[in-house]
């Protein structure tokens, strides 16, 4: 769904609902990103675990 089309159907300003979407983006982006560290990490430790101890 469009957000013109989410606008009409909940009777919204157009705008309004834009606001809001970029609103609620720039909430996400940061836990986004700080999962994608989170996960980047627990990949390399595995990898730290597999390799051999002679390196």
């Amino acid at each position: 769904m469009t957000i013109q089309e989410y606008s009409d159907l909940k009777d919204l300003p157009y705008e309004t609902v834009r606001r809001w979407i970029r609103v609620l983006k720039k909430e996400r982006a940061p836990k986004a990103a700080s999962l994608k560290l989170v996960e980047l990490i627990s990949q390399q430790l595995v990898l730290v675990q597999l390799l051999p101890e002679s390196i």
